[in-house]
């Protein structure tokens, strides 16, 4: 992380990604839970879906805690844009990916794994033209409110 402050620091901007699959896995082995894959897809169960939103909202906590001293620039002229300096760095998450339900492929119910529909460009753009670091998780968000565990790959 301390890589990435410093990259911010100097101008870079960043979209982070983190995978969390073997950490969820991990947190249903705790509970005596086997995951249960089909190819490429988790089919997430409740369990599983509580997992991942818990991992989610941890893993972003942690990205946060771990940029808020942001860059450290000791004898390193620090970028300037938009007429300040770069002192600390500001993340941003949200509802960036619409997401579909996977439902029932080949008589295999999915539950609540979901595909990613679209990707909201132009509001992660916009989070990095305000000099944030945007955090994308695999959590989706399908047109009626439910949030669905999705795959990158569209």
């Amino acid at each position: 992380m301390q890589d990435i402050s410093l990259l911010y620091g100097l101008g870079i901007k960043f979209i982070l990604v983190p995978g969390e699959h073997v950490q969820v896995d991990k947190l249903l082995a705790e509970k005596g839970r086997e995951p249960k894959y089909v190819g490429r897809y988790r089919i997430t169960d409740p369990d599983s879906l509580k997992a991942a939103m818990d991992l989610a909202g941890r893993i972003r906590l942690m990205i946060e805690a771990k940029l808020s001293p942001g860059p450290s620039l000791c004898g390193i002229r620090r970028h300037r844009e938009k007429g300040r300096l770069h002192s600390n760095v500001s993340v941003a998450s949200g509802n960036f990916l619409a997401a579909k339900e996977r439902g029932v492929v080949e008589g295999i119910h999915y539950e609540v794994t979901g595909e990613v529909q679209k990707v909201d460009v132009h509001r992660i753009r916009e989070r990095l033209d305000n000099d944030s670091i945007v955090i994308l998780s695999n959590l989706g968000y399908s047109s009626s409110g439910s949030v669905l565990n999705c795959k990158y790959a569209m």
